[in-house]
């Protein structure tokens, strides 16, 4: 055999072999038959569907391939689910068996030999009864939710009364289980689901800033080291813990270095002379997607003094460049591969699609989140027209 057809041969079974399967199997008791069960992996800020089955008799099974320990989600659709899902870790060569006896599938028992499954279910352990707690306000909460049409003003008021009686409670039984958690991650070592949970916790505590939770997350970041600090992960605990100076209207823009799919270097300041629109989407947001049809309009009809620049969420540069290739992104389109801890902490991004309006001169005018059908035209032109 020549030896560069050796070497590919050997490389392509290299692939291969480190390519292993898992296998999942539920066996749940005391739901419908026929109910649709799902597994999700993350994509960009959105978890993707990869797998569906239906129960039989409360049973379900997932296969699939891998080649290193991974971490899906599992869901499942009809009344009584809350709107949570089930983490679970797979691995090359693992059987994974899970077990229940009710909806709550957040504390469903997960048997493995995974590792970081074994590491997470310390957590779920901890806090079972509160976690099937709040599941079982979300489940009460959505079914609120879904009876809201057709009340009278004062039916209204008394929903909306009982719904912040709920979030009160939900709100309560975070911090606990928060708590909790940041207990255990004092006697464990650091390790990737370590890292996830206190991710999650920093970011609870950005958002809603819960009282006396910052103090205890700092010490727990100051034991990572420096390549742990310069992760992915640690990089979004940091912005969690320290985040920059947010610009907005009136302020001049914050810049970075961004890149194009072809690699080359570029900044928003190589695009000052023309109003800029900065559009932060992902390929897991559907209002992102939706919005992409009247980008590339307002990209050809207002060539002369706008520029589109979509700044793409996702860290993985092949989800980004897969997206694009798919949607047909022919404007200007870059990303920094940093999510939601880059140019997107600067400018406030906490859902997305946000759009942020600047002036030829680099100032910005206008900042805002969601997208509705042809609402970015009227935005823009009233400013174009000045």
């Amino acid at each position: 055999m020549k030896p560069y057809i050796t070497f590919i041969f050997l490389l392509l079974f290299g692939i291969a072999s480190a390519q292993k399967p898992y296998k999942i199997r539920g066996n749940i008791k005391g739901i419908e038959e026929g109910t649709v069960v799902s597994l999700y992996e993350q994509e960009g800020d959105e978890l993707r569907l990869i797998k569906q089955d239906t129960t039989k008799a409360g049973l379900f099974l997932f296969e699939g391939i891998v080649s290193k320990p991974t971490e899906y989600a599992i869901m499942a659709k009809g009344a009584g689910f809350p709107s949570s899902w089930l983490e679970v870790w797979v691995a090359p060569n693992a059987l994974i068996n899970i077990t229940g006896t009710k909806k709550l599938l957040k504390t469903w028992t997960v048997k493995s030999n995974v590792k970081e499954q074994l590491q997470l279910n310390l957590f779920t352990d901890a806090s079972k009864s509160d976690i099937d707690e709040e599941q079982k306000l979300f489940v009460t909460r959505n079914e609120i939710m879904l009876n809201r049409d057709n009340l009278t003003t004062d039916q209204k008021k008394v929903t909306r009364q009982r719904l912040d009686s709920i979030d009160r409670a939900i709100d309560s039984i975070d911090s606990l289980i928060s708590k909790r958690n940041l207990t255990l991650l004092e006697k464990m070592p650091i390790s990737q689901v370590w890292m996830n949970k206190l991710r999650d916790i920093a970011s609870m505590d950005y958002y809603y800033k819960k009282e006396g939770t910052r103090e205890l997350i700092i010490p727990l970041y100051n034991k990572l080291t420096k390549p742990q600090k310069e992760s992915e992960l640690g990089r979004e605990i940091q912005t969690y813990l320290y985040p920059p100076k947010v610009v907005k209207a009136g302020d001049r823009i914050a810049d970075t270095k961004l890149y194009d799919l072809q690699g080359k270097t570029h900044s928003l300041s190589d695009f000052k002379g023309k109003y800029i629109l900065l559009d932060f989407w992902s390929i897991g947001c559907y209002p992102c997607l939706n919005s992409l049809p009247e980008l590339k309009k307002l990209s050809e009809k207002y060539a002369d003094s706008l520029t589109i620049v979509s700044l793409s969420m996702d860290k993985k540069k092949e989800t980004w460049a897969n997206a694009s290739k798919e949607k047909k992104i022919n404007w200007v389109n870059l990303s920094d591969q940093l999510g939601h801890t880059g140019i997107a902490s600067k400018y406030g991004v906490n859902g997305i699609p946000h759009f942020v309006l600047i002036s030829p001169d680099g100032i910005i005018k206008e900042s805002w989140v969601g997208y509705s059908d042809n609402s970015l035209e009227p935005k823009v032109k009233k400013y174009l027209k000045q």
